[in-house]
Formats: C-alpha cells, sequence, structure tokens
C-alpha cells in the first residue's frame, strides 16, 4: 500500500512540472 502511495506521489509530481512548463510556455507565446 505504502509503495503505492509514494507512485501517486510522484506522478503527481511530474504532472505538476508538467503543468507548469506548459503554462510558462502558453505565458511566453502570450506575451510574445
Amino acid at each position: 500500500m505504502e509503495h503505492l502511495i509514494k507512485e501517486i506521489l510522484v506522478e503527481e509530481e511530474e504532472i505538476r512540472k508538467r503543468v507548469a512548463e506548459l503554462g510558462a510556455k502558453i505565458t511566453e507565446d502570450y506575451k510574445g
């Protein structure tokens, strides 16, 4: 069970990173 929780947390971290990158990209496109 604990292993599953860790995997979910890692996946959440990955998703957050991707969302942040996308947000930055969109902001740059918007400014440009």
